[in-house]
């Protein structure tokens, strides 16, 4: 993977290179074709970088829904309606999305799994 990461660089680093060096010594044949060369290789560097950072807030957001469905269907099935209820609805009122962050949703999350799957302080013996 890091081979492949250095030739795409390096490929793109030469590419700049002959365009900048055509600019002031090549024929005008060069010129045109070496630029177009360098901005479609930069178009479709740009279009894999964001193809690649949407699938992976895809999972990341993906893996903690999963997690948080789980755990709500786990405690409504146990009959804690009124835990699952407490725990969804302060989510709610935390969660603020935002495109340029991804708003704490992991904690957030986490913090709602763990409020609606604890043990009620009444209900724990001591030994």
């Amino acid at each position: 993977m890091e081979s492949t990461f250095a030739i795409v660089i390096l490929w793109g680093l030469f590419l700049f290179v002959v365009w900048l060096i055509s600019e002031f010594n090549g024929p005008r044949w060069l010129r045109i074709t070496a630029g177009t060369v360098l901005m479609l290789w930069s178009t479709g560097l740009a279009l894999v970088g964001m193809t690649l950072e949407q699938l992976n807030s895809n999972a990341w957001f993906g893996t903690h829904t999963k997690e948080l469905v789980d755990a709500t269907v786990a405690e409504l099935q146990r009959g804690r309606q009124t835990e699952v209820l407490i725990a969804l609805t302060q989510l709610q009122s935390h969660y603020h999305p935002s495109y340029e962050t991804r708003a704490q949703y992991d904690q957030l999350v986490q913090a709602a799994i763990e409020q609606m799957t604890a043990i009620p302080q009444d209900t724990v013996t001591a030994p």
